[in-house]
């Protein structure tokens, strides 16, 4: 860590003086002052920089041991395992708690598609929907299953987040989609079934997504659990949305693209937000009505708890795992 001065006097004589309200504090031998480092979070005991890197290089697509080696060679810091993992959780839900109070300002042509990934050992279904203009991620859902209640569920959180319907919905060949669109967007959008080699109407934009996604999961090598899942999917696609700049949208997020004025466009940024003396205001106009908001479901059927064991009961029929909405209230 680099040699602290003195904020008061500008010295260097200066010690650590204890742990105030979770921030480390120091003492000046010279003037005889208390103080903290103004670069440390509030609620941190390193500095604030440290862990902003540490995001950045987790959602980028380093490995947890591979971060711990980068921060001890860039900041002479190498905390452990669980110090990182405490950051990522922490800061993952702060990123999605406050990423989805904004309402995109979307296009009128949606692309849904579904993929394979490993949980626990075991395949599961994420089911997705991007707006091909922004490339705005709308909605994102697990399941088991891979059915027409699964699709309506996706299609449902996109029109709740995007408060509209779109004017096409394009799709795979999975019957599954027909019948969901019909009950959930009824006459307003026109279902084109097709596919990411198509010269019109391709896919391929949510593919490339799956694929973005995929390249960070390898690293992973498999999600161990729901809980694991729902929280780097919902904080991936929180930062693929808001953080990540994308060449082909003119090195602008999806969410700049989709008109949301928001502050926090880097892991910094958003962890300081609600910070005592550094709080982001959120534009009103922007928030989403907490009504719109589904809450999540496990693999078992139940409401998802933070901290409650998510592994599915055998004898149980599997659900729905809804992902990028509020965890506060059961379906």
């Amino acid at each position: 860590m680099s040699e602290l001065i003195c904020k008061h006097c500008d010295s260097e004589n200066v010690i650590k003086f204890g742990i105030q309200s979770g921030t480390q504090m120091y003492f000046c031998k010279d003037c005889n002052r208390k103080f903290k480092d103004d670069d440390a979070l509030f609620d941190c005991r390193v500095p604030a920089e440290y862990v902003s890197s540490a995001m950045s290089m987790y959602y980028r697509g380093m490995s947890i041991d591979d971060i711990r080696h980068q921060l001890k060679q860039e900041k002479d810091y190498m905390p452990s395992k669980s110090v990182v993992f405490k950051w990522i959780n922490k800061f993952t839900d702060k990123a999605v708690d406050h990423y989805d109070q904004y309402r995109p300002n979307v296009g009128d042509t949606w692309i849904a598609d579904e993929t394979v990934l490993s949980l626990d050992g075991k395949d599961v279904w994420l089911w997705d929907i991007i707006d091909d203009k922004t490339r705005f991620l709308l909605a994102s859902k697990l399941s088991y299953t891979r059915n027409t209640s699964d699709a309506k569920t996706l299609f449902q959180l996109a029109k709740n987040r995007a408060g509209k319907s779109p004017k096409v919905i394009m799709t795979d060949k999975l019957r599954a989609y027909i019948d969901a669109s019909r009950e959930v967007f009824g006459e307003e959008a026109d279902h084109i079934r097709s596919g990411p080699v198509m010269a019109e109407h391709s896919t391929n934009r949510i593919e490339r997504w799956h694929s973005t996604l995929k390249e960070r999961t390898k690293v992973m090598r498999a999600l161990r659990n729901a809980e694991t899942a729902l929280r780097f999917t919902d904080g991936f696609i929180a930062y693929y949305n808001f953080i990540r700049p994308h060449e082909g949208l003119g090195n602008t997020t999806p969410a700049q693209a989709a008109g949301i004025d928001y502050d926090a466009k880097s892991w910094t940024e958003v962890i300081r937000v609600d910070e005592p003396s550094r709080k982001i205001t959120v534009e009103k106009p922007h928030i989403v009505p907490a009504e719109l908001h589904r809450a999540r479901r496990v693999v078992t059927g139940k409401p998802y708890k933070p901290g409650r064991k998510l592994q599915p009961k055998p004898e149980v029929k599997p659900g729905v795992m809804a992902v990028g909405s509020s965890r506060k209230k059961a379906v």
